[in-house]
C-alpha cells in the first residue's frame, strides 16, 4: 500500500477520533478529576489535561490554519501548560 494524501487524511482523522474517545472517557469520570478539555480550532483539535502534563494528553492534532494559531496559544497559555503540535508529514 502506498501512502497518499487521501489515506493520510483517513489515518489522521482516525487518530483524532481515537484521542477524542479516550479523553472523553477520562473526562467522564465523576467530577472530571483530570481536568480534561477538548476544543476544536478550525480543522484542528486541542487536547488538555490539568493533572497529566505530558505531551500525550496536551497536544494539537489536525490541520492548523494561520487564523487559529493565536487562539490555540491562548488556550494553553491560559492554562499554563506546554503542549505539542502533531503535524502530518504529508502536508
Amino acid at each position: 500500500m502506498i501512502l497518499n494524501l487521501e489515506l493520510a487524511d483517513i489515518l489522521e482523522k482516525s487518530e483524532i477520533n481515537y484521542m477524542v474517545d479516550r479523553m472523553t472517557a477520562i473526562r467522564e469520570r465523576g467530577g472530571n478529576p483530570e481536568g480534561i478539555e477538548i476544543k476544536r480550532f478550525g480543522e484542528s483539535t486541542a487536547f488538555y489535561s490539568k493533572t497529566m502534563p505530558w505531551g500525550l494528553f496536551n497536544n494539537v492534532k489536525g490541520r492548523i490554519s494561520e487564523d487559529v494559531i493565536e487562539d490555540i496559544l491562548d488556550f494553553y497559555n491560559e492554562r499554563e501548560r506546554n503542549f505539542e503540535i502533531q503535524a502530518s508529514p504529508v502536508r
